[in-house]
């Protein structure tokens, strides 16, 4: 019997403990951006100005780095995921 419950136990706790979150990031900025993840499905992505993209990542600290190449420029920022969380991360740089 204990080791049915502990059994139901550790696949409730798994579940919920290591679901993937999504991560959303948008381009509000003036110019392409190549983004690239510290952990997640994705390493990298590029977006467009004005549009999206989206990975699904495990809870905890990450690093999310933004990298516009037609003028040299790189931004690292840290995020802490919590678990099963859509977390939006807007990049904005204008002219």
């Amino acid at each position: 019997m204990w080791r049915f419950l502990f059994g139901v136990l550790l696949l409730l706790s798994s579940c919920t403990l290591f679901s993937p979150s999504t991560l959303i990031v948008r381009n509000d900025s003036d110019y392409d951006i190549e983004v690239k993840y510290s952990r997640g499905l994705k390493s990298e992505s590029f977006i467009e100005n004005g549009k999206g993209d989206y990975t699904e990542v495990y809870p905890g600290d990450m690093s999310v780095i933004v990298e516009i190449k037609e003028i040299g420029f790189s931004r690292r920022e840290k995020l802490s995921v919590k678990s099963m969380e859509n977390l939006t991360y807007s990049f904005s740089l204008k002219e």
